[in-house]
This record gives C-alpha cells, sequence and structure tokens, in this order.
C-alpha cells in the first residue's frame, strides 16, 4: 500500500538570507550566539512535551532529570547520542 506525500517548502531562501544578513550584521562569532540561542528557546516547548509524557511512566524521576538541551557535539558524560548517517 503506497501513500503519496507532498511537502512544500517555503520561506527558506529568505530564511538563508537573513542568516546571511545576521552574519554580516554581527560577525560569526556573534551570529553563531545568536542561533544558538534561538535554537535552544526554539527546543524548550519540545522539551517540556517530552518530560510531560515521560512523567506517567517514570518511577523515579531520573529520566525526566536527564533530559536536557545541549549541543550535539558536547554530550553528557553518561549519555549516548546516535546521529543519522550523512547519506540519509
Amino acid at each position: 500500500m503506497a501513500t503519496d506525500i507532498k511537502i512544500e517548502w517555503s520561506g527558506f531562501k529568505e530564511f538563508e538570507d537573513l542568516l546571511d544578513q545576521i552574519d554580516d550584521d554581527f560577525g560569526e562569532k556573534d551570529a553563531n550566539n545568536i542561533l544558538k540561542n534561538a535554537c535552544r528557546a526554539a527546543m524548550k516547548p519540545v522539551l517540556e512535551t517530552a518530560r510531560v509524557l515521560l512523567e506517567p511512566h517514570i518511577d523515579t524521576g531520573q529520566l525526566i532529570k536527564s533530559c536536557k538541551l545541549r549541543p550535539e557535539n558536547l554530550p553528557a558524560k553518561t549519555s549516548i547520542h546516535c546521529t543519522p548517517h550523512p547519506q540519509w
């Protein structure tokens, strides 16, 4: 049973232009910090939702406490990260 899915992208060119403008206006280091903080702020609702969904299934709360926003290249010492294969 095949399902046809249509995905339409819009606004990506404008987003790339905005990233270039931020880089030009603030410099590379400040632009990276601006984007990092923006991504962190954008992911907070996802983190909160994950914690709420975990709550009824967790006895100790240790898993909920371990759910944090952190860069992939700076993992927690006890966590294992899986990244997609570059061809995916």
